[in-house]
């Protein structure tokens, strides 16, 4: 789940917001016990990220340019499904991203597997992606569609 959650961290930093230590948080696995959306309660067990949740607090949305929503949408489509964005949860909260499978899923097995191959390949994983390829749009849409709270 790590690496896939840190992959997201990677991506984000690269086509949606660099990530800065001195802009904001980013909150992995939090012991607070007081979540104000059910989503939130996946950061206790360690499968959610929250990025600059300062800026994009809970029941806001619009926060980011359609561009920024592009580029998510390819991260999302490009981990098949394993990730669902708060920003398409009822609150919206469009600074976090959580695993929405099981941890046991062999899909998410099969996700990380890639990304740490990825790792070792030149030209492959965070910051090579073309996210206005039309094929990759499709995808993204396709998925959206059927991750829509």
């Amino acid at each position: 789940m790590g690496t896939v959650l840190s992959y997201v961290a990677q991506r984000f930093h690269f086509d949606v917001a660099e990530l800065e230590a001195g802009r904001g948080q980013t909150i992995g696995y939090s012991d607070a016990l007081h979540v104000k959306a059910d989503f939130e309660s996946n950061h206790l067990s360690g499968t959610a990220l929250a990025l600059y949740p300062e800026s994009h607090p809970l029941g806001v949305k619009g926060n980011l340019f359609p561009c920024q929503v592009t580029a998510i949408r390819d991260i999302l489509a490009e981990l098949q499904g394993v990730i669902k964005w708060g920003g398409d949860m009822e609150p919206a909260k469009e600074s976090t991203f959580f695993i929405d499978v099981s941890p046991h899923s062999t899909k998410l097995a099969q996700v990380a597997g890639t990304l740490r191959q990825w790792r070792l390949t030149p030209g492959k994983g965070a910051g090579t992606q073309n996210i206005e390829d039309p094929q990759r749009i499709s995808a993204a849409k396709k998925l959206a569609g059927k991750q829509a709270a």
